[in-house]
């Protein structure tokens, strides 16, 4: 990380990312290579966040000669819905932030940011539902999010 610290400021998909993928990669590669494994690859690439040419250029940058790179883009046919609806299935943890410690704080950041807005859109809908005579409350009932995009704006 200190290497990615005067990076910090970057926005994601910056310097510190490729310094990032570089470090996990070298690590899987070493792992491959201790191990003798014929193929390694990284799974990064299913984020839609992430640069797959980046994440190929990395691997190929390796020595080829122990343990080869599996060249792949994980996104490509629809690989990250597949990636959802697997975990999901399996209820296996997804996080939503990269790994780093910048992305958790940004991610953290997102979540207050997200958590404010939807108390706030929540307190307005019944605001607005409140002073509906009933009749049309009902009505609307179903579609209060449209009703409530009217409002919002």
């Amino acid at each position: 990380m200190k290497d990615i610290s005067q990076y910090k400021e970057e926005p994601e998909g910056g310097k510190r990312c490729y310094l990032c993928y570089s470090k996990r990669m070298k690590d899987a590669y070493d792992y491959a290579c201790l191990h003798h494994f014929d193929y390694w690859t990284t799974v990064l690439s299913v984020s839609p966040h992430k640069n797959s040419q980046w994440i190929n250029e990395i691997g190929a940058s390796y020595p080829q000669e122990k343990t080869q790179f599996l060249f792949s883009d994980f996104k490509k046919n629809n690989g990250y819905l597949k990636s959802v609806k697997f975990a999901a299935l399996y209820n296996l943890y997804r996080q939503n932030y990269c790994g780093c410690v910048y992305s958790y704080q940004d991610m953290l950041e997102r979540e207050k940011t997200r958590s404010y807005k939807n108390n706030f859109k929540m307190v307005l809908i019944c605001t607005i539902f409140y002073f509906i005579p009933k009749k049309i409350y009902l009505s609307l009932k179903y579609r209060h999010y449209v009703f409530f995009r009217l409002y919002y704006k």
